[in-house]
């Protein structure tokens, strides 16, 4: 599998929910590139999560 695309554009909880399960997806399927599909306050939440969580950040095309 070489992309994985997350869609949750209104539930700042369903996606706190989820995020242990894109962290092992992360994990275990090293060479996926994973895309987060949010809203813009989610967007915050998930920059935060992602580069503390990978220590990277690639990609960003989340605009505000």
């Amino acid at each position: 599998m070489k992309r994985i695309l997350f869609v949750r554009t209104d539930k700042i909880g369903d996606f706190v929910t989820k995020w242990a399960a894109l962290c092992m997806l992360k994990k275990y399927l090293l060479n996926a590139s994973i895309e987060v599909f949010v809203s813009p306050v989610i967007a915050s939440l998930a920059r935060v999560f992602w580069s503390s969580t990978t220590g990277q950040l690639q990609g960003d095309r989340m605009s505000d």
